[in-house]
């Protein structure tokens, strides 16, 4: 899915793109419209407050913190997610960030 269609959805309502990166990554650059919630502190057990039917895309810097978030929003009830990847491909094909 191209970031152009991500995007179209979050503006429906439809979906959250979710930056699992540090604080410090965050500062630096982020996707435009994205939610910030560091991954550490998904590990910690704490929740995010988002209806457990949304679709939620995560991403990081590359795409292995992004899988990791997946498998803890799965335990925690979340059954429509998608890892798409890293930052560094968002901007790559051309997606809107904010930095």
């Amino acid at each position: 899915m191209s970031p152009q269609e991500i995007l179209e959805e979050v503006k429906r309502g439809e979906s959250v793109i979710l930056d699992v990166r540090t604080d410090s990554e965050w500062n630096e650059g982020h996707i435009d419209g994205a939610l910030h919630f560091d991954l550490a502190r998904l590990i910690q057990g704490e929740k995010l407050s988002l209806d457990s039917h949304a679709h939620i895309y995560t991403y990081c810097r590359s795409g292995g913190r992004a899988t990791t978030a997946l498998s803890i929003l799965e335990e925690q009830g979340f059954k429509n997610t998608t890892c798409i990847g890293g930052y560094l491909d968002w901007k790559e094909k051309g997606g809107p960030v904010v930095e």
